[in-house]
């Protein structure tokens, strides 16, 4: 589908930063009424890109894996992870805390760090994906190096983590992210099956199927609604609705991902795009950084100061553009200074 570190690639890393960033101006562009009552769910765009946002990312990420793991041994690909993903996790942590306690100030009139550190219990929740994506990368290191990439154990790890505890929404991306990875490993063997997807029909197909799952979508699949939230059959009052929605939100996760994975594909070999315009190679390169900085501070900055009376589509893209720019100056400055690199976009 997608060529190693090809253009399509960081088009498509581009391409769902966006969707993140347009996703989240619905959610808190369009008035605090807006944001309290939950309009924004049955937003058809909303719909549209919460169907399968993250779990293209998860699937990127999965199929990068492949090529960070083959060229690497075990503790080097740890210490790969370590840098690229838990101290970024971490660094971010102890800014959003800060950004609380100072926002607290702005609309309380509060002041207390020590209050505000000690009370932050968001830590693994703001950062949901990332951590996700920590835990997926280590998982699939330990079924690479100690049991050999064995199909079998990725399908019972599979099978039983619903029924584990305290997983929360790693269980949701685990089949993008392992999916993704093994279909790098054999993509050669796959060669007539991708060369099938590739096909303009192909191409329609999935996203007609897209389509019509989100038009059908309901708010129960959301994964931030019951029985979304937990992804584990803990507390759970329903079992049937909850595995229908985890088979639903996850089929309309895969088919969604792949319907803009080939869609890109096919339109950046239509082209004969050979490089990127610099603003999509900056999307790509600091998606990490865009998607902390927008969602958890920005996104805190247009609640507070953006009236909004209900979904005004020009409103939403001029807010996210606005964050776009905005979140690009930052991370390029960021970029600038070596340690911050190394602590906040994980880079060297």
């Amino acid at each position: 589908m997608i060529e190693k570190r090809n253009v399509s690639i960081d088009i498509i890393k581009a391409f769902t930063i966006l969707l993140v960033i347009i996703g989240h101006s619905i959610q808190y562009g369009c008035g605090t009424e807006y944001l309290e009552s939950n309009a924004f769910f049955q937003n058809f765009l909303f719909r549209y890109i919460y169907s399968f946002h993250m779990p293209l990312f998860a699937m990127i990420s999965g199929y990068l894996f492949y090529y960070t793991i083959s060229k690497r041994n075990f503790k080097k690909v740890i210490i790969n992870r370590l840098q690229r993903l838990l101290i970024p996790i971490m660094s971010w942590q102890v800014i959003l805390c800060i950004w609380t306690a100072v926002m607290n100030f702005v609309k309380f009139g509060e002041l207390n760090f020590l209050s505000t550190i000690l009370s932050y219990k968001d830590v693994i929740h703001n950062m949901w994906f990332l951590w996700s994506m920590l835990g997926l990368s280590l998982v699939t290191a330990f079924v690479h190096y100690v049991l050999k990439d064995k199909i079998w154990v990725y399908i019972i790890v599979f099978i039983i983590s619903p029924f584990l505890p305290f997983i929360g929404k790693f269980i949701w991306l685990y089949p993008f992210f392992v999916g993704a990875y093994l279909f790098a490993k054999y993509r050669e063997k796959l060669a007539s099956l991708i060369k099938t997807a590739k096909k303009p029909y192909s191409i329609a197909v999935f996203i007609a199927i897209h389509f019509i799952l989100v038009l059908l979508w309901k708010n129960d699949y959301y994964i931030y609604v019951p029985p979304g939230l937990g992804f584990t059959v803990y507390g759970q009052e329903n079992y049937l609705d909850f595995t229908i929605a985890l088979v639903y939100r996850t089929f309309a996760g895969a088919i969604g991902s792949i319907a803009v994975i080939l869609t890109i594909d096919a339109i950046v070999k239509l082209a004969n795009l050979q490089n990127i315009n610099k603003i999509v190679s900056m999307l790509s390169r600091y998606s990490l950084g865009i998607y902390v900085f927008s969602v958890h501070i920005l996104n805190e900055v247009v609640s507070w100061l953006i009236p909004g009376k209900g979904f005004n589509l020009l409103i939403v893209l001029i807010i996210a553009l606005a964050q776009v720019v905005i979140s690009l100056i930052v991370m390029f400055i960021i970029d600038k200074i070596k340690i911050l690199r190394k602590l906040l976009l994980g880079g060297r």
